[in-house]
């Protein structure tokens, strides 16, 4: 099993200040609330642990959101460039670049070639559809948005791929009449590519192509999306999916003694309430999520607007996290694997094979107020006592 070290990079100074920010991290809280020395100290602090993931020989994973306090990072293509030149072994995975919100996606094509030929063949490509909220900024409709990622997908894979001097798209929604892009990729055909989502129909997209299916913390109902894309991977491919194909999130926290997990536990705990505070009008605009999907969320929440929640999630027994935090269940629900080297390997495993199994743990070892001290310490055990551990 691989293992990628992720943080989502966030202005944590920023959270709950106000009225204002505890309903929304997202979209309204004005941008004088984030002081630029704080922001820049954090900002190569995060890079500094990248850096480290890479001495310790784990993998790195980076995302990108945008207007929003949970996540400083504007362009998941950014950080991975710098990375690129600053490291030497690490897979470099950027999960990934909102295709349904950038214009652009010729552009998108040239940017992964330049950094694969900077790194030396070291980049892992994410595309994903971007959050709901984010459609606000983008000023792109909701309606048909999928419709719009896929496009671009096949817009950037055969700009990567076509070798033989420019070529014209004319689609639904993107429209070129010189499609050439010099210089080509270090991996060829093309990085591997990666497809992140929480619902069937994207599984059943991702494995049509053979891409990385990654979901994120989403406990019980990752057997459910796992099982959805090895079957198609099986109809499309005839041969079962290999590991490799499937990855999933959850946060991290190893340390040498229960004083020391549940210091770090402590402060990873107040990522996870983060995720849902979006104020209600931003999370589900109208065409964004498909009908099934909607009728999921009703069926569980009783509205089709629900944020994220963790009571929602369920253990791969199925139980709900409801109720005092439980670390036990947490793990169960692959939501947070926390404890001491022989713990976490144990509660990795235990999950694993209750969903069928995946061979790429992406692991957030940082998130909400996490100084780098213990993000550093948690990394290490992760590497030296985890990961060799691992399947």
């Amino acid at each position: 099993m691989k293992v990628w070290h992720f943080t989502e990079a966030a202005y944590f100074e920023g959270w709950n200040q106000d009225e204002l920010t505890r309903r929304t991290l997202r979209v309204e809280p004005p941008s004088r609330m984030v002081d630029p020395v704080i922001a820049s100290q954090l900002l190569n602090r995060y890079l500094d642990e990248w850096e480290l993931a890479d001495e310790l020989g784990l993998n790195i994973m980076v995302n990108e959101h945008h207007s929003t306090l949970s996540c400083m990072t504007v362009s998941a293509i950014l950080p991975i460039a710098m990375l690129a030149r600053r490291t030497k072994k690490a897979r470099l995975l950027f999960l990934g670049i909102p295709t349904t919100n950038r214009m652009d996606p010729m552009r998108i094509a040239e940017e992964v070639a330049y950094v694969d030929l900077v790194s030396g063949g070291r980049l892992e490509m994410g595309l994903i559809k971007g959050a709901a909220w984010e459609l606000f900024s983008s000023n792109l409709n909701p309606v048909r948005h999928m419709e719009r990622f896929w496009e671009a997908h096949d817009l950037i894979i055969k700009a990567l791929t076509h070798l033989d001097g420019p070529f014209a798209w004319e689609g639904k929604y993107f429209n070129y009449r010189k499609v050439n892009v010099i210089p080509r990729c270090f991996q060829q055909p093309h990085p591997p590519v990666w497809i992140p989502g929480h619902s069937v129909s994207t599984a059943r997209g991702a494995a049509k192509h053979g891409h990385v299916f990654a979901t994120f913390m989403a406990g019980k109902m990752a057997k459910m999306l796992f099982d959805a894309y090895r079957e198609t991977y099986r109809d499309t491919f005839g041969q079962d999916a290999p590991l490799d194909r499937l990855a999933y999130l959850a946060m991290t926290a190893v340390g040498n003694d229960e004083r020391q997990v549940n210091r770090l536990v402590d402060d990873l705990m107040q990522y996870p309430p983060s995720i849902g505070q979006t104020s209600p009008q931003y999370v589900n605009p109208p065409g964004y999520a498909s009908p099934a999907d909607n009728a999921r969320m009703l069926i569980k929440s009783g509205k089709a607007n629900a944020t994220f929640s963790l009571g929602a999630i369920q253990t791969i027994d199925g139980q709900p996290l409801a109720g005092d935090f439980d670390r036990a269940a947490y793990a169960r629900a692959g939501v947070l694997f926390a404890g001491t080297p022989p713990q976490v390997v144990d509660q990795i495993k235990t999950f694993s094979e209750a969903v069928g199994g995946f061979g790429h743990l992406l692991s957030m070892g940082h998130g909400g107020p996490m100084n780098h001290e213990n993000t550093a310490a948690s990394m290490r055990l992760m590497a030296k006592e985890v990961m060799p551990r691992l399947p």
